[in-house]
């Protein structure tokens, strides 16, 4: 714990834009009082309990970690909320979204591990949100901006659609539908003028490109992307922009 502790401290003095919504979670277990009333607890929470007990730690030494730990928790400033969370509902935990048929091959000191796109759009969409700072924003805009267009390049007719169709079936409508595109509209109607650029140009190409195909699935994906941002009640900024793009 105090190796851990130690490397968060090191990553907040050098400014790193961590999620500490997704990290301070699994501090909470260290600092639960000693007596506390057992109650149902997380994975990474147990995790924690049961190092704690099997290292032995002094009193003592429990109290100079906890003390540790609140100063590091206070100094985050408002990221501190991210140390409380809500039970997770059993539909929170499933995936949010469907598997993209994608392998992105990433190299992590001696390993090389395959990971799917899917399980990364949450942590995208949630970053672009309300990221810790710029910084983690437009690293999360120019992820999404290379899928999408990863995606769109990749889009292919289904050869074994039925060819009477007036409509054909292409490979990738429904992660186009969402969440691709509402995501890459959202990211258009940022207040940060450099996403906004962003994917304001990349989505203008996108649709005289589409525009200039035979109709097709991912064509009716983009054009109700752009008709629900249309009617979206919360925000004007992305009205405005699907109503240009349309």
């Amino acid at each position: 714990a105090k190796h851990v502790l130690s490397e968060l401290e090191r990553w907040r003095d050098a400014g790193a834009g961590l999620d500490w919504c997704a990290l301070l979670p699994g501090l909470a277990a260290f600092l639960a009082p000693a007596g506390a009333a057992p109650r149902r607890s997380s994975a990474a929470e147990r995790r924690a309990t049961r190092g704690l007990a099997a290292a032995g730690q002094k009193a003592e030494d429990r109290r100079d970690l906890v003390r540790r730990l609140l100063r590091f928790v206070g100094s985050l400033g408002g990221e501190c909320h991210g140390l409380v969370v809500r039970e997770p509902t059993p539909d929170q935990l499933q995936r949010p979204v469907a598997e993209l048929g994608l392998k992105l091959s990433l190299s992590l000191g001696g390993s090389l591990v395959e990971l799917e796109p899917s399980e990364l759009l949450p942590h995208v969409a949630r970053l672009l949100k309300r990221g810790p700072c710029r910084g983690a924003r437009l690293a999360a805009g120019e992820s999404l901006h290379a899928l999408l267009r990863y995606v769109i390049g990749s889009d292919s007719v289904d050869q074994t659609a039925n060819v009477e169709n007036s409509e054909a079936a292409t490979k990738y409508a429904e992660v186009l539908k969402s969440p691709l595109l509402p995501l890459a509209l959202r990211a258009a109607s940022d207040e940060d003028e450099t996403l906004s650029k962003l994917f304001k140009s990349l989505l203008s190409q996108t649709v005289l490109w589409m525009a200039h195909r035979p109709p097709n699935a991912s064509l009716s994906s983009l054009r109700d992307a752009l008709l629900e941002a249309m009617g979206d009640p919360h925000s004007p900024a992305l009205r405005s922009t699907a109503a240009k793009l349309l």
